[in-house]
């Protein structure tokens, strides 16, 4: 019987030194690995390191016994323990047994934010695909890919999307899994669900949408989507659609019937440019406006609790020397939501909430390296920068925040490059924040 603790580290350790990412990531793109051969090989590999966060696996045929076998062995004790954040199983030749045990190991996973499933053999198979929506909604998954498993089509579109609801999962590939003008209403459905889809990037190409689906979609997301920042909908068969009785999606404001044209298209086009556009822009003044408020709110709110709690507060104040702090909290709750106009209700209260607690200032120190890693769920998110090739060769790039020039102050010394680095750890931290509060997208409830 195979053991996970059969390879021992010094059988698989590497021959030559492998960089600082290399150690943390294993690559076996197309090497042949088949079945539960495979899976042991590539088990050994993870036994022989310290920590693995990434697998690459794409490109072989570890089939449905194979990944079995690999993601029982990642959902035991030992396998919990590597902080595995990405997986590439794309063209695997993975069925639906294998789908079963990869949705066992999403089951209340925190660290794995991206998964890549692309051309395998899934099917609709009704208790899969449902067991596979409920492990995403209970874990911290980011990016599912599904491109290119063409037996999918519209069952799995039906079975799939009603049952999806994570609040994490932000980005979702569905691009030639052989979609049709039957699968538009459920995509419409669940992108206008504002408490059940968070995406900012979907991608449908390749299907047979039709032009009349795609213009379903494209319509959903101008009536009540605020999140999707980035949609692609090409090659999907607008050529042809379903001759079926007209609805009210084909008809236009002058109460005459709309099928294709190039025209059409174009104004679709036009529409989907200027939806994303809109989006884009009330994200950012989101974003904008929650961080702004933070910074006020903690000045007026935690002050308001030192204030109640002095013991020479008394109710006589000269009107001469009247402040702020003696306004009853409601009327200070009023001013402050004068400074985020576009903010909703709910998310000022969830960002007074926040403000207001000493338990979430940060601490005067910073943590030891190896305290904060220990203790991090997301192990994607580590506390260094990521360079900019362009700065070292003379080019200048904008600041990643542009906020009070809050990209340029650093996290540390020595720690944040600011401005001049691709990715800047101190966004995101900001960016889990937001999250934290409801603050990555506008919300079109209740705004003041």
């Amino acid at each position: 019987m195979f053991s996970f603790n059969s390879y021992s580290r010094s059988k698989s350790s590497p021959s030559k030194a492998l960089s600082l990412s290399g150690r943390t990531q294993i690559e076996c793109m197309d090497r042949g690995l088949r079945s539960v051969n495979g899976a042991k090989h590539i088990i050994g590999l993870i036994n022989s390191r310290r920590t693995v966060t990434k697998l690459f696996l794409g490109h072989n045929i570890l089939s449905d016994d194979g990944c079995v076998l690999l993601f029982t062995f990642l959902s035991s004790p030992l396998g919990r323990k590597c902080p595995i954040a990405e997986i590439s199983l794309n063209a695997n030749s993975i069925g639906d047994r294998g789908l079963a045990a990869i949705s066992a190991y999403l089951m209340d996973n925190t660290t794995l934010t991206e998964l890549f499933l692309q051309d395998n053999l899934f099917t609709s198979d009704p208790k899969t695909v449902t067991q596979f929506a409920h492990a995403i909604n209970q874990s911290h998954l980011r990016l599912l890919s599904l491109t290119t498993n063409r037996s999918l089509a519209d069952d799995f579109c039906r079975l799939f999307l009603p049952a999806l609801r994570s609040r994490y999962l932000h980005e979702l590939h569905l691009s030639a899994i052989g979609l049709t003008y039957s699968s538009a209403p459920y995509i419409a459905e669940y992108i206008t669900s504002t408490d059940r889809c968070q995406l900012h990037t979907l991608k449908c190409n390749g299907n047979h949408l039709t032009f009349r689906g795609v213009r379903m979609i494209i319509r959903a997301i101008e009536r009540a989507n605020f999140g999707l920042a980035a949609v692609e909908l090409y090659a999907n068969n607008i050529l042809s659609g379903p001759d079926s009785e007209d609805t009210d999606d084909d008809v236009t404001g002058t109460g005459t019937t709309q099928g294709y044209n190039p025209n059409a298209w174009q104004d679709v086009e036009k529409l989907l440019k200027q939806v994303l556009g809109r989006n884009t822009h009330l994200k950012k003044e989101t974003w904008k406006e929650a961080l702004q408020l933070l910074v006020y709110s903690r000045a007026v709110l935690l002050s308001s609790k030192e204030s109640l709690n002095d013991s020479s507060n008394t109710l006589a104040v000269p009107i001469s020397g009247f402040r702020f702090n003696h306004f009853p909290i409601e009327i200070k709750l009023h001013v402050l939501s004068f400074l985020s106009p576009t903010l909703c209700s709910s998310q000022r209260a969830r960002i007074f909430t926040y403000a207001s607690s000493t338990s979430t200032l940060p601490p005067l120190l910073p943590p030891l390296a190896s305290t904060s890693f220990a203790r991090s769920a997301e192990p994607a998110v580590f506390s260094m920068c990521v360079p900019d090739p362009l700065v070292t060769m003379g080019f200048t790039t904008p600041s990643v925040w542009t906020v009070n020039n809050l990209g340029d102050r650093g996290c540390a010394p020595g720690k944040c490059m600011g401005r001049r680095s691709l990715l800047c750890h101190l966004e995101q931290r900001r960016m889990l924040w937001l999250e934290q509060v409801g603050c990555l997208a506008y919300d079109q409830t209740e705004v003041v």
